[in-house]
């Protein structure tokens, strides 16, 4: 390809225009399908030549999985089959117009206001930045302050409201006094 930039330039709007001019399309495939009918009597038991059909069809991928439409009228299929083959002239043409893109890129001069202004793509040195820490892992807790680990719930295992590892340790200055008039009032026998 040694066409120069204004020729590329045409090309591209000749072939985005080409793609606004087409009309419906999907993707998928049109074919004729010929199957036994499970009557054991019938010849397409015995005989694998004689099976009923042609019985045409659109297959496509709908989420990874294979869809089929029936196709009972000619003038289905011929539909069915103008649209599929507009699907793959898009294809066609969007392959093109990625080639002819990737080539007015590499065409094109560096502007001014590119030299001037950082790549966004390039990485800058951020190894002082306290935010790029805080966002690649975990903050460190500040001491005699509720972490994570205080916090969770620790499952099954009851613990005072006064003990360390409880739900309510640290996070809540009502419930830890609460905690401690209850542990006032009960006798010294229970602790």
């Amino acid at each position: 390809m040694a066409d120069s930039l204004a020729a590329l330039e045409e090309r591209r709007s000749q072939i985005i225009f080409e793609i606004a001019q087409l009309g419906d399309f999907r993707p998928g495939s049109v074919h004729a399908q010929f199957r036994r009918c499970g009557k054991p009597n019938c010849a397409c038991a015995h005989d694998p030549n004689a099976r009923h059909g042609p019985l045409m069809r659109l297959s496509r991928k709908i989420d990874g999985k294979t869809v089929q439409d029936t196709l009972s009228d000619p003038a289905q299929v011929r539909k069915a089959q103008r649209e599929v083959d507009g699907f793959r002239r898009f294809q066609a043409l969007s392959a093109e117009l990625l080639q002819v893109n990737e080539r007015i890129c590499q065409l094109r001069p560096v502007q001014a206001q590119d030299r001037d202004e950082p790549a966004s793509g390039v990485k800058k040195s951020v190894a002082g930045d306290p935010r790029r820490r805080q966002r690649r892992g975990r903050a460190t807790p500040q001491r005699n302050q509720p972490g994570p680990a205080q916090e969770r719930w620790l499952g099954p295992r009851s613990f005072g409201a006064g003990h360390p590892r409880s739900l309510t340790a640290g996070r809540c200055p009502a419930a830890a006094r609460a905690a401690r008039a209850a542990r006032a009032q009960r006798p010294a026998a229970a602790l």
